[in-house]
């Protein structure tokens, strides 16, 4: 599953192109995987379908390309409730959802706000001195090349230790908040991240990441 996971937090259709190759030449070599290679080529790479993914996007922004979809979310977390319906309940149901949507005042948002998930995690990583503001000394080298910008500040990730779990066949991070995530989601927090630390913009709101999600270096600017 950790292929697919990877495939699936590709950054662009030129990423995904490169790892759907090696994934693909990878499974060949498993004689076990040999026909469930040639069932996902066949139906998700090479068939009609195959545009299915939604690349992986830094936090803050759409995570499709299709906004309809969390319109779609909204109708079956407050309407629907997750079940099916006869046409005319359903109809009913949809009249209710325009006219309550009509009236209810939307504000615009302008600027990205974070989930109480991502607030949780942060706290639990300062409780933890697993996430610090990193302030080179004067003497080294690093504090000759840090930003002359004053409202840039390095922080520094330490990452979580692991635990196996017996009764899950695999590890996961001692964090609380990591623990509701998949192993697959939680491992993708560390992908990419620049050997040192991160150069974040507090006013601007912004870091700059130099190794991108394929392990090439690159110059990323995220918000």
């Amino acid at each position: 599953m950790a292929d697919i996971y990877d495939l699936h937090f590709a950054t662009t259709s030129a990423v995904y192109d490169e790892q759907v190759k090696q994934v693909l030449t990878k499974w060949s070599g498993d004689e076990h995987l040999v026909g469930f290679k040639d069932y996902f080529e066949r139906t998700w790479v090479t068939s009609a379908f195959w545009r299915w993914q939604c690349f992986h996007t830094p936090s803050g922004f759409a995570t499709t390309n299709n906004p309809v979809e969390q319109f779609n979310r909204l109708i079956k977390r407050d309407y629907t409730l997750r079940t099916k319906h006869k046409i005319g309940t359903l109809v009913q149901l949809l009249a209710d959802c325009c006219q309550h949507q009509s009236v209810t005042p939307k504000v615009f948002k302008e600027l990205p706000e974070p989930t109480q998930q991502l607030k949780a995690r942060v706290k639990d990583f300062r409780r933890r001195d697993l996430l610090l503001d990193r302030i080179p000394g004067r003497s080294s080298i690093e504090f000759l090349l840090a930003s002359p910008n004053p409202n840039e500040v390095s922080v520094l990730s330490r990452g979580c230790s692991s635990v196996y779990l017996p009764e899950l066949g695999r590890s996961r991070e001692t964090a609380t908040v990591s623990a509701q995530m998949g192993s697959n989601y939680a491992r993708m927090e560390m992908e990419g991240q620049p050997d040192g630390d991160w150069s974040v913009d507090v006013t601007a709101m912004t870091f700059k990441s130099h190794t991108g999600l394929d392990g090439k270096r690159t110059l990323v600017n995220c918000t």
